[in-house]
């Protein structure tokens, strides 16, 4: 079973969710919070580190609370790949 790292409190902010957000993006950040969100220079830092020690993308995506399509954008953006 997959766990879901959301809490109680992001759950009620999606539940009274700002009417600009569209609603796929509200049901989509209760299971990846950071997703849309900027990428910091030290997640970067952790992405690269998590590729280096082997970790698959799908646990790097839950480590960094992002979508596994984020995870691979971005790592196609550092100009990395899956098994740096």
């Amino acid at each position: 079973t997959v766990k879901c790292w959301v809490n109680d409190e992001l759950r009620q902010n999606a539940n009274t969710r700002d009417s600009r957000v569209p609603e796929y993006m509200t049901k989509i950040r209760l299971v990846s919070p950071r997703a849309w969100m900027a990428w910091s220079e030290q997640e970067d830092q952790d992405l690269i580190l998590g590729l280096q020690k082997g970790y698959a993308v799908s646990e790097i995506a839950r480590q960094h609370q992002r979508q596994v399509s984020a995870i691979n954008s971005r790592i196609k953006k550092l100009g990395l790949n899956a098994t740096s």
